[in-house]
């Protein structure tokens, strides 16, 4: 009887250890996150100014069959050279599970690679290269694409961030002298799109 007792205790003790434990884990890892219930975004995306950025700023799009709040920057392609680099808020749409270092510090710092414009078969391109630094995640992504200048067409890139969380750089030839670049944090769980979405990070 007595076996019995200390085996049902050591068992008990085992169990809720281990209970404890997860409980505890589980407790660490959701102090870090944060849920984002209100988008959250700043007006003047930019940070600083920069002779080769015509304009940026805030819009409402309509991208992954959501309306969702993107930072834009219009970049003037005259002007910017291999290696020129600007700062900027990306919004942050509700939804996004993002860690609180980034939520207290959400900057990205974007630098370009490449702007080549050629032509092919009549038709004038571009390939636009950028690098991403994500300081808060200690996380560096690069891309490119390559548009046919005229054509409005939108790609995306995306980069997770955390638990279905993901950075969207959007690429945009508005003309041979003007290339858009978008920015937004959206958690894509649950949407699905119908614009040109590839993963080039």
């Amino acid at each position: 009887m007595k076996k019995w007792k200390l085996v049902s205790i050591t068992l008990f003790i085992i169990i809720a250890s281990y209970l404890l434990l997860h409980y505890i884990s589980y407790l660490l890892y959701n102090m870090r996150f944060v849920t984002i219930t209100s988008t959250e975004y700043k007006q003047n995306p930019t940070i600083g100014n920069y002779a080769f950025i015509i304009s940026s700023g805030i819009a409402s799009e309509n991208i992954l069959n959501k309306s969702l709040i993107t930072s834009y920057v219009y970049i003037n392609l005259s002007k910017v050279k291999p290696g020129d680099s600007f700062l900027i808020y990306p919004p942050i749409n509700s939804g996004s599970k993002i860690s609180k270092a980034f939520y207290s510090n959400p900057i990205i710092n974007v630098t370009i690679l490449n702007s080549t414009i050629f032509y092919s078969h009549g038709d004038q391109y571009i390939n636009f290269g950028i690098r991403v630094h994500i300081t808060a995640y200690k996380k560096i992504a690069q891309g490119c694409v390559v548009s046919i200048i005229g054509i409005p067409t939108e790609s995306f890139s995306l980069t997770e961030l955390s638990c279905g969380t993901y950075l969207y750089t959007g690429f945009k030839a508005v003309n041979a002298s003007v290339f858009e670049l978008m920015f937004f944090v959206a958690n894509c769980a649950t949407h699905t799109t119908s614009k040109s979405l590839f993963s080039v990070f």
